[in-house]
């Protein structure tokens, strides 16, 4: 399966040692470039370093068609009494990610297993979004659940394109990577404790290439509420920290990181690197 556990080796008998790279793919790179993130950038950096993935929610065409705007729409109809436009958007969201499957994966066998395990997210996400419209109200910890099925499909889908393509790729679902005693808000501890155990997580995968969800699960206060809809790119720099990568690669249809957002300050610039603290600070 897609989570199958590979007990762990030691770092010397792995490719590339304990000389780790982080790749973290944005929603619009995976959802139209998936293929060539796994055989161009993937599998190719494997050739020199081991390599963890963390991805965000797909997005095809435009961000308000994208997995994660649609979640969210699925969340305010479950918000009104009586509506089931909710299950609809699920359905949308199920039949595209098993499309485009359909349109990449080659081996029946990996389709088919990627298509039950899309079939059980989306099915569970339609009986939160039931329980929430019964208590009339989307919580900030529901929300948060509903938003991560957009990075679980993402991932889901990512490991089996690179285990289509021969890579032992296995998928890492963080919703229950908090295994520390958390507090009433988010602070440096918080963050120490969580590189931590994403360090773990990742460990746990033995040689196999961790496929990431960016969703780190139940947060004080809400994770979109406290920290916006750049956790993901969050979480691949914490996982950086945590297991001492080498190095942070976050791919976009962008050049790269700027001093501010290019689109509102005409003066930014390209920054030529930084490190992956200083890209944990940033969100």
């Amino acid at each position: 399966g897609f989570e199958q556990s590979i007990p762990h080796q030691q770092e010397k008998n792995l490719p590339g040692g304990g000389n780790w790279v982080v790749q973290k793919f944005g929603g619009t790179s995976v959802g139209k470039f998936a293929v060539d993130i796994a055989q161009d950038i993937v599998i190719a950096s494997l050739k020199e370093h081991r390599t963890a993935i963390v991805c965000s929610a797909r997005s095809t065409y435009t961000k308000s068609e994208g997995t994660t705007n649609r979640l969210l729409r699925a969340a305010r109809e479950a918000e009104r009494i009586g509506s089931r436009k909710y299950v609809d958007i699920v359905d949308v969201i199920r039949a595209d990610h098993i499309a485009v499957a359909k349109d990449t994966i080659s081996s029946a066998d990996i389709l088919e297993r990627y298509s039950d395990c899309v079939n059980a997210e989306c099915d569970n996400l339609v009986k939160i979004l039931e329980s929430a419209q019964h208590l009339t109200e989307v919580s900030k910890r529901t929300e948060d659940k509903i938003v991560a099925k957009g990075e679980k499909l993402s991932c889901l889908y990512m490991t089996a394109v690179l285990q289509d393509r021969g890579c032992n790729a296995q998928y890492v679902d963080l919703s229950n990577v908090i295994d520390f005693p958390v507090g009433e808000r988010i602070d440096d501890s918080f963050y120490r404790n969580l590189a931590a155990s994403l360090a773990k997580a990742v460990h746990a995968c033995g040689d196999a290439v961790p496929v990431i969800t960016g969703y780190f699960g139940d947060v004080p206060g809400g994770l979109l509420t406290q920290i916006g809809r750049g956790y993901t790119d969050l979480c691949a720099a914490l996982v950086a920290v945590g297991i001492g990568a080498s190095e942070l690669q976050i791919w976009k249809e962008v050049d790269g990181i700027f001093t501010a957002d290019p689109r509102k300050v005409p003066t930014a610039r390209l920054l030529p690197s930084v490190t992956p603290s200083e890209a944990a600070e940033l969100t």
